[in-house]
């Protein structure tokens, strides 16, 4: 395994999956979405309760969000 340059301080993060050349996480406890490319810096896309949990996307522009507590998932669309 090789650390990503500047993404050394993700933490509790549950999902990630990559579209393109972005990296896509989100941190469970805080229920936070975060996009990195690779040379640059975590970056905040979108923030729910916390509980948000495994992601999946469609593979082009949309990343699917379940929230563990609320019993819901939730599509954010990139475009």
């Amino acid at each position: 395994m090789t650390p990503l340059p500047g993404a050394q301080r993700f933490a509790d993060l549950d999902g990630v999956i990559a579209i393109g050349d972005t990296i896509y996480a989100t941190a469970y406890m805080t229920g936070t979405l975060y996009s990195y490319r690779a040379g640059g810096k975590p970056e905040v896309v979108a923030s729910f309760k916390p509980g948000s949990a495994d992601i999946g996307t469609d593979g082009s522009s949309t990343i699917y969000v379940p929230l563990m507590n609320e019993g819901e998932v939730t599509a954010l669309s990139l475009d």
